[in-house]
């Protein structure tokens, strides 16, 4: 009898210390899948931004494709298509070690971008309501660049037409819906007029 008086809260300290380990198993669950929900979210946002930068870039390719002539490249854009490294972006950027494309900020894209009117009949996921999630808010941007034309023949010096393909850099950058995913995506584009 003397033996089991002295043991009388051992029962309790054990299941304290039970109670206290499985609270920290717990917890320490509880935050692993809080950080796996929101590293899903990012690439979910990661997700969205890359395929409104990618149908901009599929968008200024299909309008290249589309022109009957071959567009006039100027330093200003107004045409549509860009000197390659124009003087404007240059002399903006001068003290940069970043290309352009990588150094522009919203506003830039803004005023010097090509917004892909698509966007509207683009469906690129669903929200927790499972409503459509679109960009209209904030459409994706594009900006093509003429690189250069090369010749198809070899005969320099003739009065003959002119025969070859032209060379284009097609930038384009996407956000998600809240525009704090940025996505820049570029390709080259090459077209026989």
């Amino acid at each position: 009898m003397s033996c089991l008086r002295k043991q009388n809260g051992a029962v309790l300290i054990i299941s304290l210390v039970l109670l206290l380990v499985m609270t920290l198993l717990g917890l320490t669950s509880m935050q692993s899948t809080s950080l796996e929900e929101r590293m899903a979210g990012n690439e979910r946002h990661a997700n969205v931004a890359f395929q409104a930068a990618e149908a901009a870039l599929r968008g200024a390719e299909d309008w290249l494709d589309g022109q009957n002539l071959q567009p006039t490249a100027k330093s200003d854009g107004s045409s549509g298509v860009w000197t390659l490294d124009s003087p404007e972006a240059v002399a903006s950027l001068a003290s940069s070690v970043d290309p352009w494309w990588k150094e522009w900020r919203l506003s830039d894209w803004s005023s010097n971008g090509i917004a892909y009117a698509n966007t509207n009949s683009l469906v690129f996921a669903k929200d927790q309501s499972n409503a459509d999630i679109t960009l209209d808010n904030v459409p994706p941007r594009y900006v093509i660049e003429e690189v250069e034309v090369v010749k198809d023949n070899l005969l320099v010096g003739t009065q003959g037409d002119f025969s070859g393909r032209s060379f284009y850099q097609v930038t384009s950058r996407g956000t998600d819906k809240s525009g704090r995913m940025q996505i820049l995506l570029r390709s080259t584009y090459a077209r026989r007029f």
